[in-house]
């Protein structure tokens, strides 16, 4: 068996080689879970030899008696049912006739598996000693002879053991109790070791080791424990898959939920199985390994190159698969390269990518992270060259993936180190060249951005940084420093004109701006033609600009930012001029300011005093308000807050006439009650003089997006005309981009926002979907924008297409 510590050695060098040795089922305890122990408590608990508490864990580190450890053995030596046929009187003074172990100690002790510690004693619930636990095993491997032979208990008996390779990998100490995982290791290292057999008779009697002297190999597994084994290469079908089953060669075996699939593919294995035909254990013959690569041909000889191994295997003559169409030059981002005698036999491999998300939540099958969300049901997962669950994907893992072929492999690869020698498309951290270009950055507002990568790179030259990396050591997303971004670039409000003076004959000019932490703060330059970007006229020039700073504090350009004007924002809204407002805008206050930079106030959009800006400026970027500069407010408006709203039940308030409205707003379902007027009042439903809402017109809101308007203090729905259905726009045909939450319509690009909500909407019953979930073929898709005409979504309504 490979030690597991050689697969997390060459992990660490950018590939992976899975060890050799593995359990057919999933219920791997915690706490044992990347231990050396994880391989044989897997086998053992398959086999019923050795299993965890009740609460899901193993304990490795808890020490185990004499009793159990004698059980242990006797399971090994497949006598369960004899042991407990045989529970009753013992042999041993302190061990009653009703003790739970008496059986296993009265097989053992028939058996001269145990002997006890004389006088009558057995110690039933004494910790077992690592040298008494190794005589155990050695006896009931038929090798005491061989024991005594080296002198006895206990140095003979781990003589013994050392050279049967029964304590390989083993650090137990003679004296000391053993531990659950130093038992585990020992017996599972036991399963296969040629047991002594008996050949001759009377005189010519002798005990050999099984397999030599003519004799048949024998073990614990295969003969004690009635587990066959076949050697073949493993593969399934879909339905196979579905079913929990793999076939070995011609051998249909079955696996236990959560069996490493895709992981053993094409892979030669020795499979170890039961009566049942139920996959106990396997065993890899073959290398396997998990890397980028690159193909190499000249003429009839195929090189694969593992990138992050850096080594090079040769395609063998006989495959596995039909590897005849790889071309010279050919970049694989993904491969799982399977070697036999030290040649490629069969590649399964992933072209490119089509992005990656770094996770922050996962949530069932959907994980998501900085504004991007993808729901890996139906898709192949793996890490570290093992099929897992989406449920096992943690914060802080990158996840790339592959739509086309619904496969993504979980993959988080960090450096960390001083940034140098900084060009247009590479870096150095340590000495090592690193490709940033076509690499994001984590932005102010934790999005992932590429505006200005080269710039924020140049800013972090001789700072500490961290990059995540491909499996080919490219960048595909570095950690700027965006607070050190600030010191380069300073957007501010124009304190009065920009002015122009001479001094000893040249031109300056000088700018004063307020900064967003309310300070005024000056710079000079040189005239140069270059200095104002764009054909700004000075003179015209006012509202806030970006001011390029070099490293000396130097004005090096003038960003005149692009403007609108914008006239009665509530600030309840979610739009201005037509462009997403969210609260983080930057908002400069100058109602009150004349000549003092204190009279400004500056906050944030959700955190202003005040109720609407009557008149302001608004400056977005990609289609979202970045700053806004009011001019004029006003606090006089009324504490109402408007919300799109999906209803799902509308009933009558018994006693009075009021609905209530149970209405999802976002992503959460809502109760309100409609206030007492002359519009939301239930009339009676034959009266055709009403001038409020009948039941009728009532129910039929359930399933629509309507528009309340809800009172901040009383909760309640205070709309002040009747409730108006809002239709939505229905699209004819689209492609969605679950990664980019995008809908692209035509010529439109529709934007869902961050917390936008996808619903499908069968009649009366509503159902929340993902955005992987939006299919034309299956749907009438309706998308209800955040504010109209902005293509900004709020909820996409799914209705089946038979309807």
């Amino acid at each position: 068996m490979k030690n597991n510590k050689k697969v997390l050695s060459v992990a660490l060098a950018g590939a992976l080689a899975f060890g050799s040795m593995g359990a057919a089922f999933a219920a791997v305890p915690e706490d044992v879970k990347g231990t050396d122990y994880e391989t044989a408590v897997e086998r053992l608990a398959a086999l019923d030899i050795l299993k965890g508490y009740e609460d899901g864990t193993f304990r490795p580190d808890r020490t185990i008696t004499r009793a159990e450890f004698a059980t242990v053995v006797v399971r090994a030596l497949g006598l369960e049912s004899s042991a407990k046929a045989s529970m009753g009187t013992t042999s041993f003074n302190d061990v009653a006739s009703n003790h739970w172990a008496s059986g296993y100690i009265n097989i053992a002790s028939g058996l001269k598996v145990v002997n006890g510690r004389g006088d009558g004693v057995f110690d039933p619930e004494a910790p077992v000693k690592y040298e008494e636990a190794v005589t155990m095993l050695v006896r009931a491997l038929g090798y005491e002879p061989a024991a005594k032979a080296k002198g006895g208990y206990p140095n003979g008996y781990l003589v013994v053991a050392g050279q049967e390779d029964i304590t390989d990998d083993v650090n137990g100490v003679i004296g000391l109790a053993s531990e659950r995982g130093i038992v585990a290791q020992l017996v599972d290292n036991s399963l296969e070791v040629p047991m002594m057999v008996q050949v001759g008779y009377g005189d010519e009697a002798k005990f050999v080791k099984s397999g030599t002297d003519g004799t048949d190999k024998e073990t614990l597994l295969v003969d004690k424990l009635d587990v066959e084994y076949t050697e073949d290469v493993l593969t399934f079908t879909d339905s196979q898959k579905d079913d929990n089953k793999v076939s070995i060669g011609s051998k249909e075996l079955e696996v236990m939920e959560g069996f490493n699939f895709e992981g053993l593919k094409d892979v030669n294995v020795k499979a170890y199985f039961n009566d049942d035909d139920i996959l106990v254990s396997y065993e890899a013959q073959d290398d396997v390994y998990v890397d980028a690569v690159e193909i190499n041909v000249d003429g009839d000889d195929v090189e694969v190159k593992l990138v992050g191994m850096d080594k090079t295997y040769n395609v063998a003559d006989d495959t596995r698969m039909d590897l005849s169409g790889l071309t010279d030059g050919e970049e694989f981002e993904y491969a799982k390269v399977i070697i036999e005698d030290g040649k490629v036999v069969a590649l399964d491999t992933i072209a490119s990518f089509d992005g990656y998300i770094l996770v922050e939540d996962v949530d069932g099958d959907v994980i998501s992270g900085h504004e991007e969300e993808l729901n890996l049901d139906d898709y192949t997962v793996m890490k570290d060259g093992v099929e897992i669950s989406a449920s096992d994907i943690k914060e802080g893992d990158v996840v790339f993936y592959n739509d086309s072929k619904d496969f993504a492999e979980v993959y988080t690869k960090t450096i960390t180190g001083k940034v140098e020698d900084v060009l247009t498309d590479q870096f150095t951290i340590d000495g090592v060249e690193y490709n940033y270009e076509g690499a994001f950055y984590l932005d102010s507002d934790s999005e992932k951005s590429t505006t200005d990568l080269e710039d924020k790179v140049s800013d972090m030259e001789d700072k500490e940084t961290t990059i995540y990396v491909n499996r080919q050591g490219e960048v595909v997303l570095v950690d700027v420093d965006e607070d050190a971004e600030e010191t380069g670039t300073v957007v501010g409000l124009l304190d009065g004109k920009i002015k122009s003076y001479s001094n000893r004959g040249e031109t300056y000019y000088g700018v004063d701006v307020i900064n967003k932490d309310g300070k005024e703060v000056s710079y000079d330059a040189e005239f140069d033609e270059d200095l104002i970007a764009g054909d700004e006229d000075l003179d015209a020039i006012s509202g806030l600009v970006e001011l390029k700073i070099d490293v000396d504090g130097n004005l090096e350009e003038i960003v005149v930012l692009d403007s609108k004007d914008v006239a009665n924002v509530d600030v309840d809204d979610n739009y201005a001029g037509g462009f997403k407002l969210d609260d983080s805008a930057l908002v400069f206050n100058t109602e009150k300011y004349t000549d003092d930079a204190e009279d400004i106030k500056i906050s944030a959009w959700g955190d202003v005093d005040f109720d609407e800006a009557i008149a302001a400026t608004v400056y977005a970027e990609d289609g979202v308000v970045k700053y806004m500069v009011v001019q004029d407010a006003d606090n006089d408006a009324e504490d109402v807050t408007t919300e799109k709203a999906l209803v799902t039940e509308v009933k009558k308030v018994s006693g009075k006439d009021e609905l209530r409205i149970k209405a999802y707003v976002g992503g959460e379902e809502k109760v309100f009650y409609t206030d007492t007027n002359e519009k939301l009042t239930i009339e009676d439903i034959d009266n055709d003089s009403a001038t409020g809402l009948d039941m009728d017109d009532a129910k039929a809101l359930v399933g629509k997006i309507v528009e309340l308007d809800i009172d901040d203090e009383t909760g309640k729905v205070v709309n002040e005309s009747a409730i108006a259905v809002i239709d939505g726009t229905t699209l004819a045909d689209g492609t969605v981009k679950v990664s980019k939450k995008e809908i692209v319509s035509g010529e439109t690009t529709y934007r869902l926002i961050s917390d936008a909500k996808v619903f499908e909407v069968d009649g009366t019953d509503v159902e929340v979907m993902s955005v992987s979930d939006i299919d034309f073929t299956d749907y009438t898709v309706t998308v209800i924008e955040d504010e109209a005409g902005t293509a900004f979504v709020k909820y996409v309504i799914l209705t089946p297409a038979s309807k």
